[in-house]
């Protein structure tokens, strides 16, 4: 089986984020509406409209497919983190879409962390099951459509949308020394 580490390089990582129905991570997310029994919860009779959910989970392997077949893709933790943070640094906040096709006007991602202790995280409180270095999110959805379909689970989860680059050899072994002090 291939696999192909990716990494973001020279290109400019993760340009838009996608609310879809089938996560590639393989991890739903969770839409806290009115009936939601969160601690973060404003109000018993307000509806939210609050999404959260894993964004991208290190090492997970990630199917694909290309004129040779089938392989499978992964970020390392370092990636990971440098991809939450690049986001935010190129103020893509806003850059929303639903199943990748075309952008969502109201849904703003609105708070972001890299998980860094699984037990004691704000993921724990929302039911996430997060593991450590997961790219977790918020997200303020003002538009009703999307969360019909978040109340309706014709949306689940969370997918990137990025260009990236194939690690080599040299990046590889950079990455897993960083990790050894993780």
């Amino acid at each position: 089986m291939r696999i192909k580490e990716l990494i973001i390089g020279e290109n400019i990582g993760v340009f838009a984020i996608s609310l879809v129905e089938s996560p590639a991570i393989e991890v739903d997310g969770i839409y806290l509406s009115k009936d939601d029994n969160i601690e973060i919860q404003l109000k018993e009779d307000v509806e939210q409209g609050l999404f959260a959910g894993i964004i991208l989970r290190p090492d997970k392997l990630i199917k694909r497919k290309d004129e040779q077949g089938f392989f499978h893709i992964h970020f390392s933790k370092d990636t990971v983190q440098k991809l939450a943070h690049n986001y935010l640094s190129n103020y893509s906040q806003g850059q929303t879409t639903e199943e990748h096709n075309g952008h969502i006007n109201g849904v703003t991602l609105v708070e972001t962390w890299t998980v860094l202790d699984p037990d004691n995280d704000k993921s724990n409180a929302l039911g996430l099951n997060a593991r450590k270095g997961d790219w977790a999110g918020m997200f303020d959805i003002k538009n009703e459509d999307t969360k019909e379909k978040l109340r309706s689970g014709v949306i689940k989860g969370i997918s990137i949308e990025g260009s990236f680059e194939e690690a080599t050899e040299a990046d590889k072994l950079l990455s897993e020394l960083n990790n050894l002090d993780n």
